[in-house]
């Protein structure tokens, strides 16, 4: 699932399913890494310094159309 910081992403990623979560810059709950410890299938999409918001959804979107492309496609 492709989420914000909501009560639904915490519970996916809770249960084990990926969700990329977007978000601001500097979620400490991330403890310096690309994931949160305790979510290994949470990986989370923030601007780095100097980018805004909407720089981040366009790396989802880039990181979504990649996955995308890269999946057989089923009849």
């Amino acid at each position: 699932m492709i989420s914000a910081g909501t009560s639904v992403a915490e519970m996916a990623g809770a249960l084990g399913l990926p969700v990329w979560r977007i978000g601001p810059a500097g979620d400490w709950t991330a403890l310096g890494t690309g994931c949160r410890p305790w979510y290994p299938s949470m990986r989370l999409f923030g601007p780095r310094p100097g980018e805004t918001l909407g720089d981040a959804l366009g790396a989802a979107g880039r990181a979504l159309n990649a996955l995308r492309t890269r999946e057989p496609r089923r009849s």
